[in-house]
């Protein structure tokens, strides 16, 4: 490894090492080579664009369907003083108006954004006229033949990645078998890629699993869960529920026992969502609660003390 790159990581980002295939990734970038990265979340990911991104004057394009994600990113970015903006629903006009003149000034080197956003033929209009040195997809099996059915804008991808004038790609994603990781490489047209797959293997995460049966389930099982998360050493803490209605009263119950508890979920408006994770974050002793898999990513980024972050399911079963 050059020492070259390895000052970039510290100069941009504090840190003196890489993890397992993060080098690889973001040499790969430097040089124009095309990647596939499936890294589990929480193993840096996005330092495997960030770092090219901030080290180079061209633009590098970062696609994600999880706002909050990219919020959180953003922030971690922008306080730390590197060139990075985010249009997205949800900013009000003077934000949206300020990340776009970042990017036609050049001033802007990293544009976090939704598969969506190139819709906009202002959007791309604008990033058009700056060189692209990287376009990255986040999420990357979105684009695999069950994950388009939540995201159908991701198959514009390929038409927008050929607009711009075949920039080097990166798709990066926790979540990929070898045939998924294929069918994502043929359908951006990959050139040789560099394939980079890190273990799974988290010792820091363990398991446990209660199972709870008969009648009065579903209240034994608030019960431990407000029991247990008022436990001061087991916030803050991510629940996830299996519908929107039961992250809705889960949330309503951990706040009725003094615990700080937020929903979260899709069919909240932007707006909603984002004081709610705001909250989450700004509390550093209280709950998210999730429907689905939508704050996963956001929660395994919340470092909001040392130690691990707790995480809990409510199962209807």
């Amino acid at each position: 490894m050059t020492p070259t790159l390895h000052s970039k990581l510290e100069e941009h980002f504090g840190f003196k090492n890489f993890r397992p295939g993060q080098a690889q990734a973001v040499q790969a970038a430097l040089q124009g080579r095309d990647a596939v990265v499936i890294m589990p979340t929480g193993s840096g990911k996005s330092l495997c664009y960030q770092l090219p991104g901030v080290g180079t004057a061209d633009l590098t394009i970062v696609v994600s369907p999880l706002i909050a994600l990219m919020a959180d990113q953003l922030r971690r970015l922008t306080d730390a003083g590197q060139p990075a903006v985010m249009v997205a629903s949800g900013m009000n006009a003077d934000e949206a108006q300020r990340s776009l003149r970042a990017l036609r000034d050049g001033s802007a080197r990293i544009v976090f954004c939704s598969p969506e956003r190139f819709a906009s033929q202002t959007f791309l209009r604008i990033i058009s006229a700056r060189r692209v040195g990287l376009f990255v997809i986040d999420e990357a099996h979105c684009l695999a033949e069950w994950g388009h059915d939540f995201r159908p804008d991701y198959l514009r991808l390929p038409g927008v990645i050929a607009q711009l004038g075949r920039p080097p790609v990166m798709a990066a994603t926790a979540t990929a078998t070898e045939a998924v990781a294929a069918e994502i490489t043929g359908r951006l047209g990959l050139t040789d890629p560099l394939m980079v797959r890190s273990g799974f293997d988290r010792p820091n995460i363990t398991f446990d699993v209660v199972t709870l049966e008969g009648k009065g389930t579903l209240a034994a099982k608030r019960g431990l869960l407000t029991s247990i998360l008022g436990e001061r050493t087991q916030r803050p803490a991510i629940v996830y529920c299996g519908t929107r209605k039961d992250c809705e009263s889960v949330a309503g119950d951990l706040s009725a026992a003094g615990i700080a508890a937020a929903p979260y979920h899709a069919g909240m408006d932007a707006a909603a969502r984002a004081a709610d994770a705001s909250l989450a974050t700004a509390t550093r002793n209280g709950a998210l609660v999730t429907a689905g898999i939508l704050a996963l990513g956001l929660a395994l980024s919340l470092r909001l003390r040392p130690g691990p972050a707790r995480h809990r399911e409510e199962s209807n079963s």
